[in-house]
């Protein structure tokens, strides 16, 4: 983003699951100022908001659903998705400056651990105009406005489907 003449830096995360939270500062994001404003920008972090998202608690609403951020205490910040009607928490971050350096650790831990749900067998993820698709072993997850469709692939398919969908060659 500074290469287009935004003032940005990169942000660590921590991501919430139903049971509880994962490693700590694994996930990285950008925090770019618009109008001398921080808004979040985050490209990798799968079906989620796909528009940069002031730290103001504003809601904003895109074709992966409505979203907010707020601030929690001890300066940090918490991303919320608006799921049946409550607001569920994503992730947390702090908007303290970080280096891709400073990922590495965790880099190791979600490629090699089994601990990591990275390493439990293939995912493909890709935006598209109007939603999202998602392979996962052999699942497919197509995701909209309208709902998620889920289907079961065979090895077979799974190879044509990842060369149609993701231009990935096995």
């Amino acid at each position: 983003m500074s290469e287009l003449g935004f003032q940005s830096h990169h942000i660590s995360c921590t991501v919430k699951k139903p049971d509880g939270w994962v490693r700590e500062d694994s996930h990285a994001a950008i925090l770019v100022y618009l109008h001398q404003l921080p808004y979040l920008v985050d490209v990798g972090f799968g079906d989620s908001v796909r528009q940069p998202l002031p730290l103001t608690g504003e809601e904003r609403t895109d074709v992966s659903g409505t979203y907010r951020i707020k601030s929690t205490a001890g300066e940090k910040f918490d991303l919320h998705r608006l799921e049946d009607g409550k607001w569920k928490i994503l992730y947390r971050f702090s908007d303290k400056q970080v280096q891709l350096g400073d990922f590495h650790d965790a880099c190791l831990f979600n490629q090699t651990s089994p601990e990591s749900h990275f390493t439990h067998g293939d995912l493909a993820t890709i935006a598209t105009k109007d939603g999202r698709i998602t392979l996962s072993g052999l699942t497919v997850t197509k995701s909209k406005e309208s709902g998620k469709n889920k289907f079961e692939l065979t090895e077979e398919e799974k190879r044509e489907f990842l060369l149609g969908q993701f231009k990935i060659k096995l």
